[in-house]
């Protein structure tokens, strides 16, 4: 039976307790990060090689490799990919920079969720649909440059986006666009979000490069059920990469003891 690798993003504490959770994470067999980058700089793409390796050296101290990036566009909302050509131009752009820093930092995964970023209007859904098949094979073809990948997101529509908010539908344009360099991020919260039937796993056996273990709204994972029968899915599906723990932080007189609670749920419902 394959054994599931954990990893968490590191959107769930605050940058004083990076060295806590490291600590927390060795000790309960979690090997992978999980990054938004700027919660690491404040200007992610514009550091110095220097940088970038003293972060990974932190890391190997700790047995933690960097596994995925998320909130690529971060607080650039005006980056929308369904206004026009000229804006298109400069998301890609701008991803491109975001596959720089993956490629030096060895991640191979960066998921595109970024409901802001890719609602439309004024033109019919088969319409949307293949504008962004265009858009993201350019994307993965230039991911797979980098020797890394965009991971689509499936997004409900609670999150204020009407495009691709179904697991079932990321998957559909995964295989549309055909791109090693564009993959299928398969998240739980979505799953739970949707009343997801689990065969969609299945069903994306072989595209799946990255998963968030979430719950609706990032809140503390409690659907232990859910998880649990996620976690058998994945494993008879063959999947061989990292699952994520994502959830917000909490301001919490004592974060790192719901982290280490967290850590330990997961990776007993998981096992």
């Amino acid at each position: 039976m394959i054994e599931l690798k954990f990893c968490i993003s590191n959107i769930a504490w605050e940058a004083k307790d990076d060295e806590s959770v490291y600590r927390l994470m060795r000790s309960n067999g979690y090997e992978g990060l999980e990054i938004a980058p700027t919660r690491v700089w404040d200007n992610p793409y514009g550091q110095g090689h220097s940088d970038y390796a003293h972060f990974k050296q932190q890391l190997n101290r700790y047995g933690i490799e960097l596994t995925a990036m998320q909130s690529l566009l971060y607080r650039e909302e005006s980056l929308q990919l369904f206004h026009d050509e000229s804006s298109r131009r400069e998301m890609l752009a701008a991803l491109e920079k975001r596959a720089v820093l993956a490629e030096m930092l060895g991640i191979r995964s960066m998921v595109f969720g970024l409901p802001k970023n890719r609602s439309y209007s004024g033109i019919d859904n088969r319409e949307a649909f293949e504008i962004a098949a265009d858009f993201f094979r350019q994307a993965g073809e230039m991911a797979e440059a980098y020797h890394t990948a965009f991971c689509i997101e499936a997004v409900p529509e609670s999150y204020g986006t009407n495009f691709i908010n179904s697991t079932a539908e990321a998957l559909e344009l995964v295989k549309h666009v055909g791109c090693e360099g564009f993959r299928l991020h398969l998240d739980t919260g979505t799953i739970i979000g949707n009343k997801e039937n689990l065969s969609v796993i299945a069903a994306a056996a072989g595209y799946i490069s990255h998963v968030h273990i979430s719950e609706p709204f990032l809140d503390i994972p409690v659907s232990q059920g859910v998880h649990a029968a996620v976690g058998r899915e994945l494993r008879e599906t063959g999947y061989t990469g990292f699952i994520s723990i994502e959830m917000k932080r909490r301001h919490d007189s004592e974060p790192l003891t719901y982290l280490e609670s967290v850590l330990g749920h997961v990776r007993e419902w998981y096992a």
